[in-house]
């Protein structure tokens, strides 16, 4: 008996761990990259979360900027520089990505992904 409880308990876990799990996920596309874009994910309350991930693709020409702060041009990317994805620190509450304005062109696909937990 005590061999089969090892051996089942694992699966168990991974069971009773993925319906505690849930994720919020939210989708933009930018063409207009003349003005400024805010991109924003709420968790949900009493829930645990440790990071955001954001998915960037598209083609596009020209510089873009990403932050997380508003007006902030921390993160500076060209098509052959943008990574597929930013994996950043988030506790709960609201989640704020920015795009500030330039002169690129072309089209901008966002995605953000916030895994929770109970």
């Amino acid at each position: 008996m005590k061999g089969n409880f090892l051996k089942v308990m694992p699966l168990s876990f991974c069971i009773l761990f993925a319906a505690c799990a849930g994720k919020i996920e939210k989708s933009w596309t930018v063409t207009d990259f003349s003005k400024p874009h805010q991109f924003k994910v709420t968790a949900s309350k009493n829930k645990n979360v440790v990071n955001a991930n954001v998915y960037l693709s598209g083609e596009f020409s020209g510089n873009i900027y990403l932050s997380k702060i508003k007006n902030d041009s921390t993160l500076k990317f060209t098509q052959e520089t943008l990574p597929e994805r930013i994996t950043t620190d988030f506790y709960g509450g609201d989640f704020d990505f920015y795009l500030a304005p330039s002169d690129a062109k072309g089209k901008l696909n966002i995605r953000i992904e916030v895994n929770q937990y109970y």
